[in-house]
C-alpha cells in the first residue's frame, strides 16, 4: 500500500521517520511502566484530556486520572502481581494536522498468580489478554509525543476481568 510510510520500500523524511520512530517507543515504554508498575510513569505519556475506550464500550471515556485508576485497579489486583505486555505488529504512520496514529496487538502475560493473597511465581507465562489496539499521538509544547486517543479491541478473551487472588 503505498500510503502506509511503513511499508518497505517507502521513502520519508527524517522529521517524519523520527516521529514514527518516538511515538513506537512511547507505545512501548507505556507498556514496560506498566509491568514494572509505574502506573504514574505510564500515564504521564497521556495528555490530561485522553479519551479512551474500555474494552466493548460504544463511547469513549475522558481523562487521564480515570485512566490511571483503571490501570493500577487491574495492575494491583493482589500484591506482588508481576505482568508482560508484549507489543507486536507495531505500524506507525501520519494522519494528519501534525498527529500520528498507530496500529498494534499487545498480548499480556500473568507471570505471577495469586494464591491466599499473595503472588505466587507462575512456572511459564500464561496469557491473560490479547488485544488490537490503535492509539492516537501528537507532539505537546516541549516536543514530547503524548498519547491523546487510546482504544482497546480485546481478541481474547471477550471480556476482562480483575484478577483476584484466590
Amino acid at each position: 500500500m503505498s500510503d502506509n510510510v511503513n511499508s518497505p520500500g517507502h521513502q520519508h523524511d527524517p522529521e517524519t521517520a523520527a516521529a514514527i520512530l518516538a511515538c513506537g517507543d512511547a507505545i512501548v515504554a507505556f507498556n514496560d511502566f506498566l509491568d514494572e508498575g509505574d502506573i504514574e510513569a505510564a500515564y504521564q505519556l497521556h495528555e490530561e484530556a485522553l479519551k479512551f475506550w474500555v474494552p466493548g464500550a460504544e463511547e469513549p471515556r475522558t481523562g487521564r486520572d480515570e485512566a490511571k485508576n483503571a490501570a493500577a485497579a487491574f495492575r494491583f489486583s493482589y500484591p506482588g502481581r508481576r505482568t508482560l505486555h508484549s507489543v507486536s505488529n507495531l505500524r506507525v504512520e501520519p494522519s494528519g494536522q501534525g498527529t500520528m496514529a498507530a496500529r498494534y496487538l499487545t498480548t499480556v502475560y500473568e507471570l505471577t498468580t495469586g494464591e491466599s493473597g499473595v503472588a505466587v511465581e507462575l512456572e511459564a507465562p500464561v496469557i491473560y489478554a490479547l488485544a488490537r489496539e490503535h492509539t492516537r499521538l501528537r507532539q505537546d509544547q516541549a516536543g514530547r509525543w503524548k498519547i491523546y486517543e487510546q482504544r482497546m479491541q480485546l481478541i481474547a478473551p471477550l471480556s476482562l476481568r480483575a484478577p483476584v487472588a484466590s
